[in-house]
């Protein structure tokens, strides 16, 4: 049987904005006793029990955790929920049952997490139209900003932590008050090689070498896939049309040799977005034909991602031991990404000097 006693302790004294010091004073024992029990190094003498229990207007079961399993397994059950949502595209029933759980359990950092971001984002903001608006990130800083000290002042997961890091750096950023928000980012790891998977990479290169390839391939596709992200943002700083497509087209090759059988899994979507961004600098460039040849490269792409089912294997010497899982993804796409970006293509101006072509239409269809 787990015992949670410690966990409780602090949830409760956190309910009831209580410090240590209170608590200890109350029980006539020394905060750092109170410290210990929460942190799990130690529990309180059986005697002291009915005294915790008045104090916090409880009973002695549930600082004991009689019904914590039960309680691990409504969280668990959320967690999972909300992930499947969001897997498939559930922006706004993922956002909406965070809410509701977090109204149930409002000092459970597992579901603040999941409630926090859902708020952050925003999905009735109107991020086409915003030039009139506050910038999105500072809508709802009233309400997340305490949200995301109480995790840093009294949750121990180091991943909801630097969840809430990076969500106050975002705030901040927002608000233009850039020195607090680099406070916040060097609280963060500081390289790449501190991570979590960068580290599990190291600790299994002395004992199990299955484990250790594993991770190895995992860091090498995170890399690539963190370049991507910043490749993308080329033409958002001051690179030209040309220096762009160059860029592209490098990043391109790169996930071509990495996956060298064709079989990119999740990275047909990532690609698929270097041909479009291809395609969007050729148009500024009156480079016609070559757009219509990336655009069309990049429709592929969409297809088969949209059709690539959970589960399948990828098979190249640099990623033969991981595994395209889609239902361990996040999407905004309910139905697939094709009708997104028909879409997409049929509404957006940037495709008008190509639009009547008819290799133009024939794309469409593809997505159609």
């Amino acid at each position: 049987m787990n015992i949670y006693i410690g966990q409780n302790i602090k949830k409760l004294r956190t309910q009831c904005n209580v410090t240590q010091e209170k608590l200890a004073d109350y029980l006539s024992v020394s905060y750092q006793a109170v410290s210990k029990w929460e942190r799990g190094e130690a529990y309180p003498d059986i005697t002291t029990l009915p005294a915790l229990a008045r104090f916090f207007n409880t009973t002695t079961d549930e600082l004991l955790g009689v019904d914590n399993e039960k309680y691990e397994a409504e969280i668990q059950a959320f967690l999972d929920e909300h992930n499947r949502l969001k897997s498939l595209g559930g922006e706004r029933e993922s956002r909406d049952l965070a809410r509701n759980m977090f109204e149930k359990y409002p000092h459970e950092f597992r579901v603040m997490d999941k409630y926090m971001w859902g708020v952050f984002y925003d999905l009735d903001y109107d991020y086409d139209n915003h030039q009139n608006l506050p910038d999105w990130r500072t809508i709802h800083a009233d309400e997340l900003i305490p949200l995301c000290e109480e995790i840093l002042s009294d949750c121990t997961d180091d991943e909801i932590r630097f969840s809430a890091l990076q969500l106050l750096r975002m705030i901040y950023t927002g608000l233009k008050d850039f020195a607090t928000a680099e406070s916040y980012s060097k609280r963060m790891p500081k390289s790449y090689s501190q991570t979590y998977y960068e580290q599990l990479e190291d600790i299994y290169s002395e004992n199990d070498q299955d484990k250790n390839m594993y991770y190895y391939q995992f860091n090498i596709v995170n890399i690539v896939d963190q370049l991507f992200s910043k490749i993308i943002f080329l033409p958002y700083h001051d690179c030209d049309e040309k220096n762009c497509i160059r860029m592209f087209k490098a990043i391109i090759d790169l996930f071509k040799a990495i996956f060298d059988d064709g079989n990119l899994g999740l990275f047909h979507w990532e690609i698929a977005r270097l041909y479009e961004y291809t395609t969007e600098q050729q148009i500024k460039l009156g480079e016609y034909e070559a757009a219509l040849n990336n655009l069309d490269t990049a429709a592929d792409h969409y297809v088969k991602y949209d059709n690539v089912p959970g589960g399948t294997k990828y098979t190249s010497v640099m990623t033969n031991r991981l595994t395209f899982e889609r239902d361990k993804m996040y999407s905004s796409f309910k139905n697939g990404i094709c009708p997104y970006q028909f879409q997409y293509y049929t509404e957006d101006k940037r495709f008008d000097p190509i639009r009547d072509n008819p290799r133009f239409q024939s794309i469409l269809q593809k997505l159609k």
